[in-house]
């Protein structure tokens, strides 16, 4: 199967890896399937393609790699709904709102993606007792790890 996409082109999707979120993100409740692929080789960006609707992507990123204290707690509940028997089944990430000036560029800690590699479910989940936003500027919390 191919889709065309916005911003990527044409992509075949048979040499990919098609997650299910079957309650959809927040704000696009109506899209189910998506796709993680690379931005670019050398980049620690993806892009959340939908497949559903081919217009739809998201940038994400490992939430990790600019603050490593973050931390998501999963409930008995949420590791059943995702089919998680073994804690590296799971990868976090989470969307990225870019902006012109890089300094501005923010990353939603406050609403993390789950994925389970082994039974490709995916889940955005909302943390709401959280230390966490919707805004964190990436740049400046990596320039803060730097200088601590």
């Amino acid at each position: 199967m191919k889709l065309s996409t916005k911003r990527l082109g044409e992509i075949d999707l048979r040499e990919q890896k098609l997650f299910s979120f079957p309650e959809g993100l927040l704000g696009f409740p109506q899209v189910h399937r998506f796709v993680v692929l690379n931005y670019a080789d050398d980049s620690p960006f993806k892009w959340l393609q939908s497949v559903d609707d081919p217009h739809l992507a998201f940038i994400i990123i490992d939430p990790l790699l600019f603050r490593p204290d973050y931390h998501v707690a999963l409930t008995e509940a949420l590791r059943r709904e995702l089919g998680v028997t073994e804690s590296s089944d799971l990868v976090l990430a989470v969307i990225v709102t870019v902006r012109e000036a890089p300094e501005d560029i923010s990353a939603n800690l406050q609403g993390p993606l789950l994925f389970n590699h082994r039974t490709l479910l995916g889940k955005q989940i909302v943390l709401s007792d959280s230390q966490y936003t919707t805004r964190h500027y990436i740049l400046r919390e990596m320039r803060e790890l730097v200088n601590v």
